[in-house]
């Protein structure tokens, strides 16, 4: 958990009952916002990304300042009065959103900024005081952001049982343990049903709820 810490900004003392915002982690609770935000005719400032990693997910909502997690829960919380989270949608992606009256422009550019660097593709947004939404292009944001990613090749995703739970592991390819290491620096896991493996030449490499490890060779039988 050595780089949620980082992302926390120092200060970790945050417990459920500074929630503020109205959380969002289903699309169930999301579609009635939507379906309700229409009848009511009430269109605060929004921003709705697709992500389709689910580490990208939760760093992009980790990098605004109002968005922390829970000491007790390890919830994510807002500590501003916003509706915000994410959520699986199809083929494994994930929507994130922010949104409300207390968006201003900074922080609606803040926010912009975060889910573009961290390989957001936006779906629909409202600035602050404007009736229409603008065509924001990403494109290029999302090449850069290809550029800068340190490289590992998807391989699959696998459910394998442990103590008696299900464990997802997501399987990936490097061409070295220096590619591999880099790759899961920029990788969270918060959640202990999830494991990311990177598999090189000099070795397999993993990161779980703990943080990143080698994985020690099995001995064969002779």
């Amino acid at each position: 958990m050595g780089l949620l810490k980082n992302i926390l900004k120092k200060k970790t003392s945050f417990i459920q009952t500074d929630n503020k915002g109205t959380y969002h982690n289903n699309v169930d609770v999301a579609s009635e916002y939507w379906a309700d935000r229409k009848k009511l005719k009430k269109f605060e400032p929004f921003l709705l990304y697709k992500f389709n990693d689910e580490t990208d997910a939760v760093r992009a909502l980790m990098q605004i300042d109002c968005i922390k997690i829970a000491e007790d829960t390890e919830e994510l919380i807002c500590t501003e009065p916003l509706i915000y989270g994410y959520y699986p949608v199809e083929q494994g992606s994930y929507e994130v959103i922010l949104c409300g009256t207390a968006i201003d422009k900074i922080l609606f550019d803040k926010v912009k900024s975060a889910f573009e660097t961290n390989n957001g593709e936006v779906i629909n947004e409202k600035k602050p005081e404007e009736k229409k939404k603008e065509p924001v292009p990403v494109a290029a944001v999302k090449k850069e952001a290809e550029k800068s990613s340190p490289a590992a090749e998807f391989v699959s995703d696998e459910l394998k049982e442990k103590n008696g739970k299900d464990t997802k592991i997501r399987i990936f390819r490097a061409d070295n343990s220096k590619d591999a290491i880099a790759f899961l620096e920029n990788k969270l896991v918060t959640k202990k049903d999830m494991v990311i493996i990177v598999k090189t030449p000099e070795g397999i490499y993993g990161r779980n709820y703990h943080g990143i490890y080698k994985v020690s060779p099995s001995k064969k039988k002779s």
